[in-house]
């Protein structure tokens, strides 16, 4: 009965929610906290008849954690307050990936003796459910990227100089991996270690030719031990991490020059969400276009560190409109903004975002996830 329920009632709540994120960008908040208390419940009353409540600690402590992750990308501006809840809601349901499909329908792949669709024993499913949802939202938002190069001039500027970093990343980043895992390989040590190396080695990438060098050695040893799977590693790398960047850069001209539009301040209304900070100062507001890092990194490379703790601060002031509060502008902060353009204290217009709706991508990942089950981390494990 529980399997049946905590797939089932996630999968009618984002259908529901992806329905009223079309119609009116909201997901109900009777919907989120109602997934939220049920799906405790339901552990409680299992741990109870199991009588074994390392099942409800887990699923309460996942929640919690979700909970918090998903609030941080609240607070930089990623998700809406509906998204966080809606994370929230799925993992006190689902703290392990349901792998709904190839559970019941018993099908496998195997992958060096290990079902690719099984469950992997960590409970990480929020976390895999983000991962899957993310890309499940790109292709439709970098189409729209790419839709605006035809007629922008910025647009296009700005992707040639992605294309060249995506280039010069995947060329680079391959031979790099390449290197380290021929090496590790040769050795007989675990490929885990590849990770703390690449951390070690993005550490360099700021000093360009030190980290050109150790790439080029890094293919070189690679090549020179087992020529035949350097080869084959390689253009996978470079193939793909050239294609993730290019498709993230088309994401980024997408939210840059085409999820956001300028209209009148007098046009604005509740809900609006702006794209900069407007502070109130002296009287007059004041756009604040949020922390330029370029400028945080010249100071630190200048070892001017109060500048680059400067570039962090906004403007002093009292914030009239935050770009980051998913819930929009209120109606005071509307009818203050209208005030201040009207007596020319401010611009007469200002650009507002455009959010693409996100349920519907929780929805195909979820789908997608039950039925392939945890095959990523399996597969990579």
């Amino acid at each position: 009965m529980f399997p049946f329920f905590y797939f089932l009632t996630p999968l009618l709540a984002l259908a529901i929610g992806t329905y009223t994120d079309f119609k009116k960008r909201i997901i109900p908040n009777t919907l989120t906290y109602g997934m939220i208390v049920t799906g405790l419940g339901m552990h409680a009353l299992e741990s109870m008849l199991a009588n074994d409540w390392n099942i409800f600690g887990i699923t309460l402590t996942v929640t919690a954690a979700t909970f918090m992750g998903a609030y941080v990308l609240y607070k930089i501006g990623v998700w809406a307050g509906g998204d966080v809840k809606l994370f929230t809601g799925i993992a006190a349901f689902n703290p392990f990936n349901p792998a709904f499909f190839p559970l019941q329908f018993n099908y496998t792949l195997a992958l060096n003796n290990e079902n690719l669709f099984g469950v992997f024993p960590l409970p990480i499913y929020p976390f895999t459910l983000f991962l899957f949802s993310v890309f499940s939202t790109l292709p439709y938002t970098a189409l729209l990227g790419l839709n605006a190069l035809r007629s922008n001039q910025r647009a296009r500027t700005a992707f040639m100089e992605t294309i060249k970093k995506a280039a010069y990343h995947g060329i680079a980043w391959g031979l790099v991996i390449t290197g380290f895992t021929v090496l590790l390989q040769k050795l007989g040590m675990d490929s885990l270690l590849l990770i703390p190396l690449l951390l070690i080695t993005g550490l360099l990438t700021s000093q360009q030719k030190i980290f050109i060098g150790l790439a080029v050695v890094l293919g070189v040893a690679g090549f020179a031990i087992n020529g035949t799977a350097a080869v084959g590693t390689l253009a996978l790398l470079v193939i793909g991490i050239f294609a993730l960047e290019c498709a993230l850069g088309a994401f980024g001209l997408a939210r840059k020059f085409v999820l956001r539009k300028t209209i009148p301040v007098k046009e604005l209304k509740e809900g609006d969400i702006l794209v900069d900070t407007w502070i109130e100062r002296q009287g007059s507001f004041i756009a604040w276009k949020g922390i330029d890092l370029e400028k945080v990194l010249k100071h630190v490379k200048a070892n001017t560190l109060a500048q680059a703790l400067e570039e962090l601060r906004p403007p002093k002031g009292n914030v009239t409109a935050d770009p980051h509060n998913a819930g929009g502008l209120s109606e005071e902060q509307v009818k203050k903004l209208q005030h201040a353009a009207q007596n020319e204290k401010m611009p007469r217009a200002v650009e507002v975002k455009l959010t693409a709706p996100f349920a519907p991508a929780v929805l195909i990942a979820y789908v997608i996830t039950n039925t392939i089950g945890d095959a990523l981390w399996i597969a990579l494990y």
